[in-house]
């Protein structure tokens, strides 16, 4: 978080201080600050006391991300009418490289899940639960349990590299993107 945190406020200062987006991913990252500080307080001191305001920057810091995420990161215009009033192209921009439009959807529906796992953490327990019950309330609780939430972030981040990496290509190469996907053509290929 400390390193994320020096980059993009060097990065907003490289700028002359114009380019804001370095600025707004600068909170993204200090939003996570509040939530390891208290995390921390929580398991030293044995108490339960601050897990309100836990649970608050875990909001927070959870919902900022998924709209960075979809937003910014991703560059798909699934909430320009909520942060700009306005939506010319629908939910998805107008250059994709997958062909499969569900594709997107389904990752933001994933990011959204994964970003909000940690809800789980205060479910009730009961005695006679199902089986999905169970493994629910043992993820915060059991060595399997920690094991499988680092697995699913580790899948959250690579469905995240996949569509950042496609922005990333469509941007930086606009005018070799076609809509025809089999002309795409890479200059370090060519021969």
């Amino acid at each position: 978080t400390l390193i994320r945190l020096r980059q993009c406020f060097i990065e907003y200062k490289i700028s002359n201080q114009r380019n804001k987006t370095h600025l707004l991913n600068f909170i993204k990252y200090s939003t996570n600050i509040p939530i390891l500080i208290i995390s921390l307080i929580i398991k030293i001191k044995k108490t339960d006391k601050l897990t309100k305001i836990w649970v608050l920057a875990s909001l927070i810091n959870s919902t900022y991300s998924f709209i960075w995420d979809v937003n910014n990161d991703w560059d798909l215009k699934f909430f320009q009418k909520f942060i700009y009033g306005k939506n010319d192209h629908g939910v998805l921009r107008l250059k994709l490289h997958y062909n499969f439009k569900l594709f997107y959807y389904i990752a933001i529906l994933l990011d959204f899940q994964f970003r909000y796992i940690w809800v789980l953490k205060f479910s009730p327990k009961y005695e006679n639960a199902n089986l999905f019950w169970n493994f629910l309330s043992c993820l915060y609780t059991t060595e399997f349990g920690l094991y499988c939430l680092q697995t699913i972030e580790i899948f959250r981040r690579w469905i995240w590299v996949f569509i950042k990496v496609e922005v990333d290509f469509i941007n930086m190469n606009p005018l070799e993107y076609r809509k025809d996907h089999d002309s795409i053509e890479l200059d370090s290929l060519k021969d």
